[in-house]
């Protein structure tokens, strides 16, 4: 895909603007043709007639866009109409390598900037307000015209991301001057405005960590990874992604764990999956069986999953199977995805522009109908102020589960 964004580029300067509008008009008919065809059940959120005509009037307006990043969104918008977070368009121009230099997370208390570009050491920590003039609220209502939000998890995970795509932004009417987004803040009861232009981070970027680790804090580093608390006989499985692989060998994992197991140590069992936006979920079931030949899954006992806004797709089928199996006690956030969800994905290429459009093949019903979200028996949510001192929430009320 490293390809895409030149070519995208290429076709946009050396073509005719007739004939740039005949080529997206090609793969706009394309698919409008292809993705009903191949997706499991299209048209579950919108009736077929009313998606044609949003077709229709796309294609009809294809003269009038501004560019390749406005042909992209417009596609984007179109599979956006179907509903289905697993099917999307694949776009490397309007995510491209120019973006924002922030880093931002959105806590219990709202969204925080954890990571700014040198000489903007002052947002650390702020609080987001508005973005480019429009309300934070309102940007991200615009940003779901472009992307499928299961739920109010599922934007808590990935609107912090996409508010760095300054291109993403312009195209939503969000204001963008000489590559640069101002963002109002709030710290301590004041606000203030900062303009950050697009660009890397730097070899020095503002950095605000916590002041001190906690065991739940992501590995990003490891599809796969535990940790004993001597301490306290909690064995901590951090499950992050549904997969193996040479260097992530999930055999050899389980392996380690049962040794664990076995020992006799371990009187509780921690598997978090807040980080895990999916994969082949029969992976992790075989992972609980084996383990469950063993204490203390063995006597469904002191079992626990953690989950969250960025558990998605097959991470909520092995949640599902951790509780209704095997008696786990869910603790943490809602899940960003749905229970009741499209999967299997495949894709297609668009005949000219080449772009991958990805769809469903399968539906998966976990949940009661309508649900949208797998809730925990437990809520446990994060504020700044938890994070800046390092707080673990989530282990606390482990700990105090624990028979």
């Amino acid at each position: 895909m490293r390809l895409q964004l030149p070519l995208l580029v290429l076709l946009s300067c050396c073509l005719s603007a007739q004939e740039r509008v005949e080529s997206w008009r090609q793969d706009v008919r394309f698919l409008a043709q292809e993705l009903p065809k191949l997706h499991k059940d299209p048209f579950t959120v919108i009736d077929e007639k009313a998606w044609r005509e949003q077709v229709n009037r796309f294609e009809a307006s294809l003269g009038d866009l501004d560019g390749v990043v406005g042909f992209e969104i417009g596609l984007m918008k179109l599979v956006a109409l179907l509903g289905d977070s697993h099917t999307n368009v694949v776009t490397e121009t309007v995510f491209s390598d120019d973006l924002l230099p922030l880093a931002m997370h959105w806590f219990s208390d709202g969204l925080h900037v954890l990571k700014a570009p040198r000489g903007h050491q002052d947002m650390l920590g702020g609080k987001v307000l508005t973005v480019g003039g429009v309300s934070l609220e309102e940007v991200v209502r615009r940003l779901g015209t472009v992307r499928v939000f299961d739920n109010r998890s599922s934007v808590l995970a990935q609107a912090p991301s996409l508010l760095r795509a300054a291109r993403l932004l312009a195209a939503l009417g969000v204001k963008v001057e000489e590559n640069s987004v101002t963002f109002e803040l709030e710290q301590r009861g004041e606000r203030s405005r900062h303009t950050v232009k697009v660009g890397g981070f730097g070899p020095f970027p503002a950095h605000r960590r916590p002041k001190r680790g906690h065991v739940t804090a992501r590995r990003s580093d490891r599809w796969h990874h535990h940790k004993f608390l001597e301490d306290s006989g909690i064995l901590y499985v951090q499950y992050n992604r549904c997969a193996t692989g040479t260097q992530h060998d999930l055999g050899k994992f389980i392996k380690t764990l049962t040794t664990l197991c076995e020992s006799g140590d371990v009187k509780a069992i921690v598997f978090d999956v807040q980080y895990n936006g999916g994969g082949n979920s029969m992976l992790g079931d075989r992972m609980f069986a084996r383990l469950s030949r063993h204490p203390p899954m063995r006597q469904v006992r002191n079992v626990f999953c953690v989950i969250g806004r960025r558990t998605f797709s097959s991470a909520i089928l092995n949640a599902e199977t951790l509780k209704r199996r095997y008696g786990a006690v869910l603790v943490g956030e809602p899940t960003g995805g749905s229970p009741n969800h499209f999967g299997e994905v495949r894709s297609f290429q668009l005949p000219v522009s080449k772009l991958e459009v990805r769809y469903s093949t399968k539906r998966f019903v976990r949940g009661a109908p309508g649900a949208r979200t797998v809730k925990p028996d437990h809520l446990v949510s994060q504020s700044y102020a938890d994070y800046v001192i390092g707080r673990d929430a989530v282990l606390e009320k482990v700990r105090m589960l624990m028979r």
